[in-house]
């Protein structure tokens, strides 16, 4: 089994929403809580996206179809 090597403050750390959506308000806490650690967060482009209950449709990407 390959092990990769543990995160290290300065690591970069890419936040999505696969599913429900989100709000800043709902995430905010743990986005600073790995800031405060020392990571660089990067937010998906569509992270806040909404659609009902979900965080987009099949119409944002069409690539997928």
């Amino acid at each position: 089994m390959i092990t990769p090597p543990y995160l290290k403050a300065g690591d970069k750390i890419g936040i999505i929403a696969p599913a429900r959506k989100v709000t800043p308000a709902s995430i905010d806490a743990g986005l600073q809580l790995l800031r405060n650690a020392g990571f660089e967060i990067v937010e998906a482009k569509n992270l806040y996206g909404d659609n009902n209950q979900f965080s987009g449709s099949y119409i944002d990407f069409p690539q997928l179809m």
